[in-house]
């Protein structure tokens, strides 16, 4: 701890006022936040995969994210942080811990309290900005915004047609089966991407939106 640049460091960055409360980050919040914050750096220039942050019950996780969001504004040039939970009781407390925090944070986060409250606060917005919201409004969100690029893929669209025409005349396909569907779905997909010289940086992305996007019209269709 007392190493000169890890003391500064702790005592820059670890150290906050929740409400009238002072905090000081415990030792495996300070190590393991600055691992969080070294990978996600890290994952922006490679594979855009971070990592999982585990903890125990009762070991500070709130104040670990606010530690981890203060960091983040410097590591990667005020960027616009979405902090998704998966149900209402707990977006509201992370969202109060970080209310609390706002000075250290230098900005007062914000909750989105429906889809297009999301949408609204994260429309045109290029830098800083700290959004909480529930799992159900950013999956709205998030296909919302898939269809329309869907829609502006003329490729896409144009193999979305051609899998339906093939799916309607195929009678191998179980459609009392998901899950079996899906499976021919997905090798169709592949065939037609091929076809079509799709790029392979994106061919997970483009087969789940052309089963998707497919789904909805042979299901619209019947």
């Amino acid at each position: 701890m007392f190493d000169k640049s890890r003391l500064l460091d702790i005592i820059k960055n670890f150290i906050c006022f929740s409400g009238e409360a002072k905090i000081l980050g415990a030792y495996h919040q300070y190590f393991a936040v600055r691992k969080a914050v070294a990978s996600t750096a890290n994952a922006t220039v490679t594979n855009g995969k971070g990592g999982v942050f585990w903890h125990t019950q009762g070991s500070g996780k709130s104040l670990s994210m606010v530690f981890y969001a203060h960091l983040l504004q410097e590591a990667l040039n005020s960027p616009t942080i979405v902090v998704l939970t998966d149900r209402n009781d707990l977006d509201d407390q992370l969202f109060g811990q970080f209310i609390k925090c706002s000075h250290f944070l230098r900005q007062v986060p914000q909750q989105a309290e429906s889809r297009a409250n999301l949408k609204e606060l994260l429309a045109g917005r290029e830098a800083n900005g700290i959004v909480f919201t529930t799992a159900q409004n950013a999956e709205d969100y998030a296909i919302e915004r898939a269809v329309k690029d869907f829609y502006r893929n003329e490729e896409l669209v144009a193999m979305t047609h051609e899998l339906t025409d093939m799916l309607r005349k195929n009678r191998m396909i179980d459609w009392q089966k998901k899950e079996s569907a899906r499976a021919g779905m997905r090798r169709m997909v592949k065939k037609l991407l091929k076809e079509y010289n799709y790029p392979p940086e994106g061919l997970e992305d483009a087969i789940a939106t052309v089963i998707g996007q497919c789904e909805m019209w042979v299901d619209s269709s019947c």
